[in-house]
């Protein structure tokens, strides 16, 4: 055979393994049409320095249920509320799975007050509160602004509510009056006085939300919770359904994976210093348990792959200042891009929305 038989032979198998290539990335990008639901699942906030993601992906599946943007805080506020009370179901419910998993830890967490308790479960938040309705983030917003042109939110939000409430001054004109036209931004202050004047320090931020959110609004969907083993590929093909589903799904993982570097440094150091507490388990010094919200996906040509779209409660940064770039990539709107591959490793559970009245 000839040099230029054999050279010609060589450029059709080149050839069609190219086109056989280009198909195969075509297919798979057809398999992965961009969806987007941002219009419908609310802005993106920050949760500061509380553990309530499990509010915000709660918030987010209420905001796309009720058609309103819907207010973390107010729906972790009532999860807390009612895990500390002993004759609630939520309180039940809770106690069984932290003894179950780590004896002690329960005792401690609903030692604190009602405003320190970290963590909780989407499904469980968004049915609590559905019960008594959701809160509309108009009435009592996540994050507010004070006169010094700073954003609170998270826990130094709720200790600046405790202290303004605590101290209101009858002239509603000092700096905490400032602060809480901002935090309660449709109540009015003098009413919302008289209504807390009974409560406890400890009580004030419950019985100010229970004023502020009398307009709540009701879901026709609930939550409802659906578990995998880690690394389970039937979780990426249910995960894929339920995007394709048109509706937004909260994701449990162990996000320590997608962080950038330094802030999982930080995470594990914040996980040793639990050491000596009731709560802590040397099989989670590399855990970062979190919660957060997959409302689409899209094709990433740049990387060849279908990706998750991610709304996250760590406020806006279209840099993906947050995340290993390596894997996570950002648009400039802030939302996270994450590959199905990697959700699938690092999962522990998805909660979805089903009809209410579905058997």
């Amino acid at each position: 055979m000839s040099f230029f038989v054999k050279f010609l032979i060589a450029v059709v198998a080149v050839t069609f393994g190219s086109a056989n290539f280009c198909r195969a990335a075509d297919q798979a990008e057809a398999d992965c049409p961009t969806i987007d639901l941002s219009a419908r699942t609310g802005r993106i906030e920050s949760q500061g320095s509380t553990g309530w993601c499990y509010a915000f992906a709660s918030a987010t599946l209420a905001t796309f249920a009720t058609g309103n943007e819907i207010s973390a805080g107010d729906i972790a506020i009532n999860y807390n509320s009612e895990v500390k009370n002993p004759t609630s179901r939520l309180h039940q419910s809770v106690a069984d799975d932290y003894r179950g998993a780590n004896p002690g830890c329960f005792e401690s967490t609903i030692a604190k007050n009602i405003n320190d308790i970290d963590g909780g479960y989407p499904d469980l938040a968004f049915n609590e509160t559905m019960r008594v309705g959701f809160c509309k983030l108009k009435d009592l917003p996540d994050e507010v602004k004070t006169r010094e042109g700073d954003y609170w939110s998270g826990r130094e939000r709720i200790l600046e509510m405790e202290h303004a409430l605590a101290t209101i001054d009858p002239s509603y004109r000092c700096r905490e009056t400032t602060f809480l036209r901002s935090a309660f931004p449709t109540s009015d202050l003098r009413k919302l006085a008289e209504a807390i004047k009974d409560a406890t320090v400890a009580e004030t931020v419950k019985a100010a939300d229970g004023f502020a959110c009398k307009a709540r609004v009701q879901s026709s969907y609930v939550a409802q919770k659906v578990s995998f083993a880690r690394n389970d590929p039937q979780s990426t093909a249910f995960l894929m359904a339920e995007i394709r589903s048109m509706r937004p799904i909260a994701v449990s993982l162990n996000v320590m994976e997608l962080m950038h570097p330094q802030k999982q440094i930080r995470a594990r150091l914040a996980n040793e210093a639990r050491r000596d507490t009731p709560c802590f388990r040397e099989s989670n010094l590399d855990v970062a348990g979190h919660a957060i919200s997959v409302i689409g996906q899209r094709y990433n040509r740049s990387r060849a792959r279908c990706e998750v779209m991610v709304k996250n409660s760590w406020g806006v940064k279209p840099n993906c200042s947050d995340y290993d770039t390596s894997i996570v990539s950002c648009d400039d709107r802030g939302y996270a891009y994450v590959p199905f591959d990697a959700i699938q490793k690092n999962l522990y559970a998805l909660t979805v929305l089903r009809p209410a009245n579905s058997k």
